[in-house]
């Protein structure tokens, strides 16, 4: 007869585990810790069997590094997934993060990257000889982990984020047209406003009743950082510089 194994799989779905390193890289950034210490910026009091499940899942995702001498570290891949550079970096660390478990590439190699029922996932399970208690764990991780991708990937749009690369140079194209123009008249009601000054400074008026209005006019501020360029760099360039430009 056959013998039911302990099957090797992450025991929490990937965005638990980002979750969870999260945490843990408020509390230690990169410093390499031991896995007690670690464990106890997880929530745990002691390296017990519930913290070293999760110690696994979050090593079997790649979140985790080891750092010799029994320490752990928080790895680059968790990095690029808690404070991406762009979306596409993002996505790109998540998709490696759910297919790091070899469980879970076995899976999707087997079904083409795409995801299986339920009911077909428990089969492959049972023949891979997993034991029944394990099974319902093993389809809530696997299939949690890849709605997270899914998620991920249908909110990234890779011609979106061109557009966003390319931004900069068309914003400071926008600004440099409105330089010589008066500041534009606000919408009635509005307690602020924004205008250009011909030095290609910002100019804001308000008056604020309320704290949502101090909000709101944050928020304005960090959206307009974008267009604000030092007087120089509104100097509108020669036909030669255009072209130069252009290629």
């Amino acid at each position: 007869m056959a013998r039911v194994r302990s099957p090797n799989y992450p025991a929490i779905g990937l965005q638990e585990g980002i979750d969870r390193i999260r945490k843990v890289h408020e509390q230690q950034t990169r410093t390499p810790e031991p896995r007690d210490v670690v464990a106890m910026h997880l929530g745990y009091n002691s390296l017990n069997g519930a913290a070293l499940k999760v110690l696994s899942a979050l090593i079997k995702y790649g979140l985790f590094e080891n750092a010799g001498e029994g320490q752990l570290q928080v790895s680059d891949r968790a990095i690029r997934i808690l404070f991406p550079e762009n979306d596409s970096e993002r996505v790109n660390a998540i998709k490696e993060a759910a297919v790091a478990p070899k469980l879970f590439a076995d899976i999707n190699e087997r079904w083409d990257d795409k995801v299986p029922t339920d009911e077909s996932l428990r089969a492959y399970l049972i023949r891979r000889q997993f034991a029944n208690s394990a099974i319902d764990s093993v389809i809530q991780s696997y299939k949690g982990t890849f709605d997270l991708v899914a998620r991920e990937s249908e909110g990234y749009d890779s011609s979106t984020q061109e557009e966003i690369d390319e931004e900069p140079m068309t914003s400071e194209l926008a600004v440099d047209s409105l330089a010589d123009t008066p500041p534009p008249i606000s919408r009635e009601g509005d307690p602020y406003t924004f205008g250009f000054t011909p030095s290609g400074g910002i100019e804001v008026r308000a008056r604020l009743t309320e704290d949502s209005q101090v909000d709101d006019l944050i928020r304005s501020l960090e959206a307009m950082k974008l267009l604000f360029r030092p007087a120089s760099s509104f100097r509108r360039p020669d036909p030669i510089e255009d072209d130069e430009t252009a290629n």
